[in-house]
């Protein structure tokens, strides 16, 4: 018998994907525990059927964002048990990734987390080259012995000890409902990213990094990456990507030539500002 799990669900305005993340784990998971920083949409009156159906095995915290690994590690303190399985709202545990880890666990495993690969759907397509494919992070993880690291975006995952093992069963993963959420969600991507580069003392050259860098960077994943052989897709995928970077650099240049104020005062127009409050329901 599997030792049990805790699912961790970040989210924020998530009502069109919240439902079916939850349903995908309801009956399996020993605990859903949803970690919301400030939706003002239906996902908190979503959540709440689900609490009321069963009050010990679903939770809901909630706490103001600052970064994306300070958040998981937050709303990873608050798991019940020692197995924890991140997942995003827009993400599903399919019937074979479930049994996978029911057995790979029942036998008890020597390993401190699990790396995971994802079946990627963009705009309702699946997406099997543009390099998303290579993505494997560690999503399963003893919480005693993980932690992620305090990178604002792009968190990676710091293990204190013990070795990391690999599942083979995907998470299907339902990324950018529409080519607005794409480009809200890349807005604060790159944002956070400028900023992470910014505190960490990097500056722009203006040649490599606004001109040379998004070019080398749809080379790579139209041509290189095979972004070319999915269609449409995959060319949105790979402009956006070199956009993406230039956007990136371009707001860190910004951060360092333009007005402080300015800058803040521009963050006012950007989608889901975080919330004031911070809170904890069970």
């Amino acid at each position: 018998m599997r030792p049990p799990i805790t699912v961790v669900i970040p989210c924020k305005n998530e009502q069109q994907h919240i439902a079916d993340c939850m349903d995908s784990v309801w009956g399996w998971a020993d605990e859903i525990l949803v970690a919301d920083n400030g939706s003002t949409d239906q996902t908190l009156r979503i959540v709440d059927r689900y609490r009321r159906r069963s009050p010990d095995r679903c939770r809901l915290i909630e706490r103001e964002f600052v970064g994306y690994g300070d958040f998981k590690n937050w709303a990873m303190s608050h798991a019940r048990h020692d197995w924890v399985l991140h997942l995003d709202a827009d993400e599903r545990l399919t019937k074979e990734i479930k049994q996978e880890i029911d057995k790979t666990l029942s036998n008890d495993s020597p390993y401190a987390g699990y790396r995971i690969r994802f079946q990627l759907y963009f705009l309702g397509r699946p997406i099997r080259r543009c390099g998303w494919n290579r993505h494997r992070p560690i999503r399963l993880m003893r919480r005693s012995l993980c932690r992620f690291d305090d990178r604002r975006v792009h968190e990676g995952v710091v293990v204190s000890s013990g070795r990391v093992g690999a599942l083979q069963s995907p998470i299907e993963h339902y990324t950018y409902r529409s080519l607005i959420h794409w480009t809200d969600k890349k807005n604060r991507y790159t944002t956070l990213g400028a900023e992470e580069l910014a505190a960490a003392g990097k500056s722009v050259r203006p040649f490599r990094d606004l001109l040379i860098r998004p070019i080398f960077r749809f080379l790579r994943v139209y041509l290189w990456h095979g972004g070319i052989l999915d269609g449409v897709p995959g060319l949105i995928i790979s402009m956006d990507d070199a956009f993406g970077t230039f956007l990136k650099y371009a707001k860190l240049w910004e951060l360092q030539h333009v007005s402080p104020a300015l800058t803040e005062a521009d963050r006012e127009l950007q989608p889901d500002p975080a919330p004031q409050a911070t809170r904890a329901a069970s």
